[in-house]
Formats: C-alpha cells, sequence, structure tokens
C-alpha cells in the first residue's frame, strides 16, 4: 500500500467513526493520517480538515475545531482550479464622499466588509445560511455549528464594477449606468475609483503560521433567477459569496473575497501593493465642487491620477458622458 492509500484508508475510517459517533476515536485516527500530510496534500484531501473541525467540535476542543476550519476554508479555495490568477485586472469602485472612503485614499488602502454589513440580505448565500436556524435543519450533530458560524467572521468582501461582464480591461460604459451613481454613489453626489489591480493584489494565499491563515482572491459574480431550495442547497467555493439574482446583472460586478482569521473586525484595510494603483477618479453628475477640491488636494502626490466628472449629453438628457477635469 503505498502514502496516498493509506492517507485516504485513515481518512475514510475517520469519517465512518464520526458518522458512528465515535468521536474520540475518530480524531486518534483522523491525527495520525494528517502526521503524514506533506502541503501538496493539504490541497488535495482539503475537505477532510472540515471532518477534523466536526470532530474536534464534538468532543469539546474548540481551539483545534477552529483551526482546522481555517485550514479547511484557506485549502479549499486554493485548490478550486475554478479559482486563479486572472492577471492584471481594471476595476471600478462607485463611492459615498465620507470618511471611510476618504480613508481607503488616503492610507492608499481597499477596505474589504463583512457580508453582513451589506444593504440586501441575499448579497451572499453564505451569511444568510450561517444563520443557525438553517444549519440546524441540514445538520444531524450541532456541536460544531456555532464554531462554523463564528468562522465566517473572518471572510469580507468589497464589490467593484467592470464595464462589461467577464472583461478586466478598461471599459467606461459602467459609468453611463445611471442607477450605479444612484445606488452607490450617493444619488449622483459621489465619485468612482478606477483601479488597476496587480495579480498578486488579486490573488494571494499568505504565508501560514500556527497563528492564523489568509488569502485574497477575486471571482465573478453569477446572476441567475434559478430557485434555491433552503433544504437542499449546498454551499460551495463558487456560490458562497458570488451567486445573485439577474435583477443584478446590469452591475457587471466582480468581488474581491478575503479571509484572515487574525481578525473578526467588520471592516478591514488592505493596503494596496506598490505594482498597483488608482489609476482614475470620476466625479458624479451632482458631486459639488468642494468634494472635488477635496479630493483632488488629497491625491497631490500621485501626480498619475486623472480626473473626470460625468456631465449630461447635449443630445440626449438621460445619457451620462464622462469629461475631463
Amino acid at each position: 500500500m503505498n502514502h496516498s492509500d493509506n492517507i485516504i484508508q485513515d481518512l475514510n475510517q475517520a469519517n465512518n467513526l464520526y458518522k458512528q459517533h465515535r468521536f474520540h476515536e475518530a480524531r486518534d485516527v483522523i491525527e495520525k493520517a494528517f502526521d503524514k500530510l506533506d502541503e501538496s496534500d493539504c490541497i488535495r484531501y482539503s475537505r477532510y480538515f472540515q471532518l477534523a473541525a466536526r470532530i474536534h467540535a464534538n468532543i469539546g476542543d474548540i481551539v483545534f475545531a477552529n483551526k482546522y476550519y481555517e485550514k479547511f476554508y484557506y485549502y479549499s479555495y486554493k485548490s478550486d482550479k475554478n479559482i486563479f490568477c486572472k492577471g492584471w485586472l481594471s476595476l471600478y469602485s462607485f463611492r459615498r464622499f465620507n470618511e471611510y472612503s476618504l480613508k481607503d485614499l488616503i492610507n492608499n488602502e481597499i477596505t474589504v466588509v463583512h457580508p453582513s454589513q451589506m444593504n440586501d440580505p441575499f448579497d451572499s448565500l453564505s451569511t444568510f445560511f450561517a444563520k443557525s436556524e438553517y444549519l440546524d435543519k441540514k445538520c444531524m450533530d450541532n456541536k460544531h455549528i456555532g464554531i462554523q458560524i463564528e468562522m465566517s467572521k473572518h471572510f469580507r468582501i468589497r464589490s467593484f464594477s467592470t464595464g462589461v461582464y467577464n472583461s478586466y480591461m478598461p471599459n467606461d460604459s459602467v459609468l453611463e449606468e445611471t442607477l450605479m451613481w444612484s445606488h452607490y454613489a450617493d444619488s449622483h453626489k459621489g465619485f468612482c475609483i478606477r483601479y488597476e489591480l496587480s495579480p498578486y493584489f488579486s490573488y494571494y494565499f499568505g504565508n501560514k503560521t500556527d497563528c492564523y491563515y489568509n488569502f485574497r482572491i477575486i471571482q465573478d459574480v453569477k446572476y441567475s433567477n434559478k430557485p434555491i431550495n433552503i433544504k437542499d442547497f449546498r454551499l460551495n467555493t463558487q456560490n458562497s459569496f458570488t451567486q445573485k439574482k439577474k435583477c443584478w446583472k446590469y452591475e457587471n460586478e466582480v468581488r474581491l473575497i478575503t479571509f484572515d482569521s487574525s481578525t473578526d473586525k467588520p471592516f478591514v484595510g488592505i493596503p494596496i501593493d506598490k505594482e498597483s494603483c488608482i489609476k482614475e477618479i470620476i466625479f458624479g453628475y451632482c458631486c459639488p465642487k468642494e468634494t472635488i477640491d477635496t479630493v483632488k488636494a488629497l491625491m497631490t502626490n500621485k501626480t498619475d491620477v486623472k480626473f473626470s466628472k460625468m456631465e449630461v449629453s447635449e443630445t440626449n438628457v438621460y445619457q451620462l458622458i464622462k469629461v475631463d477635469l
């Protein structure tokens, strides 16, 4: 029997013991299997870290359960072949003029937020299904549920838009979408930032330590009106944070998804790496002069940033056009 066969035999045995509620025996067997793992094995057998978390939760080993959930999320996303580095990305972010947007400009950061802070309760299915009333219905044993819910606090997102679905080249067509300015830029009184993000920023799996795991990825949002049955739906790395109803399709949204087990703060600023940058700031049609002057003053040390403003077309009052400042 080869190395791989030995590991899978132990993991399957641990799973069978878990189903029989023989949790202490299951722990001993799965720990023996994990002693044989190297980095490539962790990726291959990532789903078994979730099993280990549930085993330890049922024993009452909360610290170990937490650590195995961290490993499960880290290696599940890292092993998903549908998640990959997309290269250089040109993305648009519509913002209100407030302390949070100014903080991002001043600190050269991109702030990510826990999905529970979003204005749509169905914005991220992972957050929706992390509620105990739904997990209780889906799980035969419940001791791990609270830990799993707590672990979801380490996920955060930031929404961006592209001009065209599945395109990461600069495309200003999204700036003509009136609803984007109305919903996300304070009824056209805010601004839109066009970022150029490097491959390093948009696809990063941090160095693992005994203390925490962290990663960030960019994923396209998928739009569908297909019914979702609460009892039968299964979350995975492809739908947890990136599935929305088709009525949102005009946004052409992509998401920065981050996981950092070192903090449970709802808002976290991620420094932009040296290769990434702000290429342009576009002010809304109703943006006050005071706002424009303040933002431009904050960017005086960044001479490569272009400034523009949305105006109304002379030939069509319903059409927004971008003009240089």
